[in-house]
């Protein structure tokens, strides 16, 4: 039977501590309905055209998505964020362009990730 060990409630997470047969398991919960109704609002309350300077937010997640997206393509979180990684730009190109994960995107239109 497993052991918890700790519990950490972060607001808008919890990450649970657990021991069974000399394993650690470590659990993250978190609700991002919050998240995915705010995006819809941003999404339907952004103007058409993005105005001047070369950042413009498209998407907001929270962090354990993240940190799926990067297990999925066998990259740790560091090498998903960095900006001059040509692997991480394409995957994230595919993520906000994907109709399946519409609900984390903050803005319409076509995105296009390069790394720097």
């Amino acid at each position: 039977m497993a052991e918890l060990l700790y519990t950490e409630d972060f607001g808008d997470s919890t990450e649970q501590w657990w021991k069974e047969d000399g394993n650690l398991t470590i659990t993250t919960v978190g609700d991002v309905q919050p998240l995915i109704e705010d995006n819809q609002r941003r999404f339907n309350d952004a103007p058409e055209r993005f105005g001047d300077g070369t950042f413009h937010e498209v998407a907001r997640m929270d962090g354990q998505t993240i940190e799926r997206l990067a297990k999925a393509h066998n990259m740790t979180f560091a090498q998903l964020m960095d900006s001059r990684n040509p692997e991480a730009a394409a995957v994230w190109s595919r993520f906000l362009n994907d109709r399946d994960t519409r609900a984390f995107r903050t803005r319409p239109g076509h995105v296009v990730m390069k790394a720097r």
